[in-house]
């Protein structure tokens, strides 16, 4: 047993329809945060609309037969780590995670047209050299996003959350947290959220842009991005 890992130089590719059920996961650095797939290399994981990839707990038995309890939970399985690698999930379903896509790197994260659904923490926490997070579906507890990225582009997603009360999260339970050292509003549009946590809390050093946006925008009296010291 033990948490799969895709090591540097190495590139793993689910097809559409892929199931991957998970129980628990290995907690990363004494951070709280537990993964079952730890990416060094790169994970594609593109389904389709018809027939989307599905990331779920192994108490799932409403995919891929019955494989457990039939009564699966929040946080039931930790999440797909980016330990320096590379991911792209277009098309696909993550549930019952506790945070669904998470960690530091160098390379690219992209998250398309997928649905985040029983969050337990976070959905996506992550700090990346490019992060492209567009089109999702986010539903739970605690916070949708937070991303530190200098190339970010944060696009028509669609977030409710409540509050976990559980610590996680930097900066409170805003939905959605950015962070860039090359913040450009333009690339952040067409997102919407319900609840306290209705807000776009953002950060970093902004270059000429436009924000047009009903979301309401927050700031934080605090330094440097708390989101890449988190791991």
């Amino acid at each position: 047993g033990g948490a799969l890992d895709i090591p540097s130089g190495t590139t793993v590719t689910f097809a559409p329809g892929t199931i991957v059920k998970s129980l628990s996961g290995e907690e990363v650095s004494l951070t709280g945060y537990l993964a079952n797939i730890s990416v060094e290399g790169r994970l594609i994981a593109d389904g389709t609309a018809d027939n989307p990839i599905t990331f779920t707990s192994i108490n799932d038995n409403s995919v891929g037969g019955a494989t457990g309890s039939g009564s699966p939970a929040a946080g039931d399985w930790g999440g797909v780590s980016l330990d320096g690698g590379s991911i792209d999930v277009e098309h696909a379903v993550l549930n019952y995670s506790q945070t669904a896509v998470f960690g530091q790197t160098t390379g690219t994260l992209t998250a398309d047209n997928d649905q985040f659904l029983n969050i337990e923490s976070t959905g996506i926490t992550s700090a990346s050299s490019v992060a492209v997070i567009d089109d999702n579906t986010f539903s739970g507890s605690g916070v949708a996003v937070q991303v530190d990225a200098p190339q970010l582009t944060l696009e028509d997603n669609t977030a409710s959350m409540v509050p976990a009360g559980n610590g996680f999260g930097p900066i409170g339970e805003v939905e959605y947290q950015v962070y860039s050292s090359a913040l450009n509003f333009g690339s952040i549009s067409g997102n919407t959220a319900t609840g306290t946590g209705a807000l776009l809390l953002v950060g970093g050093s902004a270059v000429t842009s436009s924000y047009d946006n009903s979301l309401p925008l927050a700031t934080s009296s605090g330094g440097n991005s708390a989101i890449s010291g988190s791991f």
